[in-house]
């Protein structure tokens, strides 16, 4: 499974039909982290413009996403620790990633393992 990185403001056509196939199959379904809602936050508020989508995906299709909005620097730990959470923060109460449904382990294990080993800012 490849992991990458998608800016949600340069996303491609084809990379947002993918994100819409998945969020309709997701094992448990998000709102908030479907493209209108994250698409939608992008656009209108500063706190989400800078959101970026770690995609985990098999061939063509996404297998699992979870849209980092910022990068939090609290004292302890002293390093980066990225959040799923905007500015308004009423704008997202779930941050559950969306999973496809049939291959859930594949996927989150694909999604963690990009998230866990990067200590750049993802």
């Amino acid at each position: 499974m490849d992991t990458r990185l998608v800016k949600v403001k340069g996303i491609s056509t084809e990379d947002e039909r993918r994100w819409r196939e998945l969020a309709s199959g997701a094992l448990e379904p998000n709102p908030f982290f479907e493209p209108d809602f994250i698409l939608l936050s992008a656009r209108h508020f500063e706190g989400y413009a800078n959101t970026t989508l770690v995609v985990a995906q098999e061939g063509d299709a996404f297998a699992s996403v979870l849209p980092i909005v910022r990068f939090d620097r609290p004292r302890i730990p002293p390093r980066p620790v990225a959040t799923v959470v905007g500015t308004p923060t009423a704008v997202r109460a779930l941050g559950t990633p969306l999973i496809d449904a049939t291959r859930p382990d594949a996927a989150m294990l694909g999604l963690l393992g990009r998230v866990a080993c990067r200590g750049d800012g993802v």
